[in-house]
């Protein structure tokens, strides 16, 4: 394991300092430094959440101006953002960029739900129906819904709608998830109108979690060893394991190839890049724990 300098920013916006209980969370960060997160306040039985753009030293609040309350889930590398807000007609899904704020729903629909942005400005949801929930991809107005052939649901990546979410589809509008059938849950990718079953050689189950640009899916496994993480790239399975490892999460991906993830061995848990072959351990210092999101 190699050892490395990073340099370390505060994010603490000005807005987060009144109440009993303050907390700052950061959900997401794109290629330019961007930074989506959101302040909390409590005193009491009362609380308060502000969702936040934070850009080199300058915050922009990102509170509906309509709604009673605003959650921010995900920020990609155009500026783009994506939530949900409440308001006395219910929960609605909306985009905000440059100021502008654009509710997303499907025609039809009881509720709209928005996963995931790329860069392209495709947006990744869900919505639901008399029939049950069903993926889609929203292509400016014009939804596309995403139904594995032969399977009884299809269910596609968001990971959650915290710091762990990530990209579920690319910028070429490759999708991946998972679909049921009567063998069982399998993990697919979703390119140019076909469905391609994804199975790591070996292994009982195998999830895919994340799609970077460049199609390299990251993923997880279970044999007989265990959970175990991989990336596949052009039809080969590459497996990622810290050397020394009890276990290996990989958790986010970026274009370059790049492996977030956390490993455990004798002395705890640990969080590391793997890049090039080589993992390098992050750790914050002074801190008593340091944890990829």
């Amino acid at each position: 394991m190699s050892a490395t300098t990073y340099s370390y920013s505060l994010i603490n916006p000005p807005f987060s300092f009144s109440g009993t209980y303050r907390s700052v969370s950061v959900t997401a960060l794109n290629n330019q430094g961007v930074a989506l997160g959101s302040a909390y306040n409590s005193t009491g039985s009362s609380s308060t959440s502000t969702p936040f753009l934070y850009d080199n030293g300058s915050y922009t609040t990102l509170s509906v101006p309509w709604a009673n309350t605003t959650t921010v889930t995900q920020l990609n590398n155009a500026g783009q953002v994506i939530g949900r807000y409440q308001d006395s007609a219910g929960t609605h899904s909306f985009i905000y960029q440059n100021g502008h704020y654009t509710d997303v729903a499907v025609p039809g629909a009881a509720m709209t739900t928005l996963l995931q942005s790329s860069s392209s400005g495709k947006l990744l949801g869900t919505y639901f129906n008399s029939s049950g929930l069903h993926p889609f991809i929203d292509d400016n107005g014009h939804y596309i819904p995403l139904s594995v052939p032969g399977a009884t649901s299809t269910f596609v990546s968001s990971g959650s709608i915290t710091a762990s979410a990530g990209p579920g589809i690319n910028d070429s509008d490759q999708v991946i998830g998972r679909y049921t059938d009567s063998s069982g849950s399998h993990a697919f990718l979703y390119s140019d109108g076909s469905y391609t079953t994804l199975t790591y050689p070996g292994a009982g189950t195998t999830t895919a979690t994340q799609i970077n640009n460049t199609g390299q899916v990251l993923g997880s496994y279970s044999d007989s060893t265990g959970q175990n993480s991989f990336v596949l790239y052009n039809g080969q399975y590459a497996r990622i394991a810290v050397p020394g490892a009890n276990s290996t999460n990989a958790l986010q991906i970026n274009d370059k190839g790049q492996v977030l993830g956390s490993y455990s061995d004798s002395t705890g848990q640990h969080s590391f890049v793997f890049s090039n072959g080589q993992y390098t351990q992050i750790a914050v210092p002074g801190a008593n724990n340091t944890n990829a999101l």
